[in-house]
């Protein structure tokens, strides 16, 4: 019996007759699939399809529970309840998590109720040390939560 395999990012995805992410997402998702038969996913839902979410995941390889919108870790931080939620539905239908790492809202993983496995695909601390966005007061609890 194969397990049942959970995704969880706050990558961007559009749900619409199946979910539309970039390859960097789909691709990985596609081969869990391929492996592990049915998969749940849930993804950061974007509210139109941007030019960069290009890859489709078709909806019989995947079921998909829609993570609230989180474009920045400022909006993640305000809207952890809601992302709890869409994970503990995501663990309620799995064996076991792939978490992708960073994600935008950080509390929202605490208390696992399933076995993790976290995807590490940046350096959260780099990547906000970085970013333009996160420049002058909002720089300091972004690299507190990195």
């Amino acid at each position: 019996m194969k397990a049942s395999v959970g995704f969880v990012s706050s990558r961007a995805g559009f749900h619409s007759d199946g979910i539309w992410s970039e390859a960097g997402v789909v691709r990985p998702l596609q081969a869990l699939a391929e492996r592990y038969g049915r998969l749940t996913v849930a993804l950061s839902s974007s509210p139109e399809r941007s030019p960069l979410l290009c890859e489709h995941l078709a909806g019989d390889e995947a079921d998909a529970v829609e993570l609230p919108w989180m474009p920045s870790v400022r909006v993640g931080l305000r809207r952890w309840r809601g992302a709890r939620r869409a994970i503990r539905e995501v663990e309620r239908r799995c064996d076991v998590l792939v978490v992708q790492i960073p994600f935008d809202s950080p509390l929202a993983l605490l208390g696992a109720r399933r076995p993790r496995v976290y995807h590490i695909c940046a350096d959260a601390r780099e990547w906000i040390l970085s970013s333009t966005r996160y420049r002058g007061l909002l720089g300091l609890p972004a690299r507190v939560v990195a």
